[in-house]
């Protein structure tokens, strides 16, 4: 989904709308989850995908911003400081969140446990609005002179692959990692 979402960013001009978006319903599907009861395991599978799903989509938004927001020389710094933060962040929301987990979930405790989804719903909120914010305005010029249907532009990369070769490199080294990773079993 991802590449066809940044094509469809490229193409509208709508990126910091589509980062707002997909930040708005991650956030929301998070603070759902705190109303989650016993039993209730297709909602919460639901409301998980749904979070993650578009966690992951305005991550390939957010990260599509490095050429604009850096140059060549330093966008590995850039990055890098980008990852290290997130980093932080993730580590500051579970610190957040520890008061009301420390105990696990047991038996009458799963209402304080579930606050645990409200922090991490306005951490990411709150998080979420600075960046988007924060982040450049999407360019308004004129935009007749590029392919602006997202399907063409991805059949465009894949059919030019010859022509970058980083592409086939990016995609073999994910295949190699992915077949890398054992299944877990439950037996020893």
């Amino acid at each position: 989904m991802s590449p066809w979402l940044g094509a469809v960013a490229d193409a509208s001009g709508q990126r910091r709308l589509m980062l707002g978006a997909a930040t708005l319903v991650c956030v929301m599907a998070t603070a759902l989850m705190s109303w989650l009861g016993q039993g209730d395991i297709a909602a919460g599978m639901l409301l998980f995908i749904v979070a993650q799903v578009t966690y992951l989509l305005a991550t390939a938004l957010y990260n599509s911003y490095l050429p604009r927001i850096s140059t060549p020389e330093n966008s590995a710094r850039v990055s890098g400081l980008a990852w290290r933060l997130s980093y932080l962040g993730g580590i500051a929301c579970f610190l957040l969140c520890l008061p009301f987990i420390r105990s696990g979930i047991v038996a009458g405790n799963e209402v304080y446990f579930a606050n645990a989804f409200w922090v991490t719903a306005g951490f990411l909120l709150i998080l979420g609005i600075a960046s988007t914010r924060g982040l450049p305005a999407d360019e308004t010029g004129d935009r007749k002179n590029e392919t602006t249907h997202p399907y063409r532009r991805l059949w465009n990369t894949v059919s030019n692959w010859r022509q970058d070769r980083e592409v086939p490199k990016f995609l073999l080294a994910g295949a190699v990692l992915l077949a890398r990773v054992q299944p877990v079993s439950g037996r020893e």
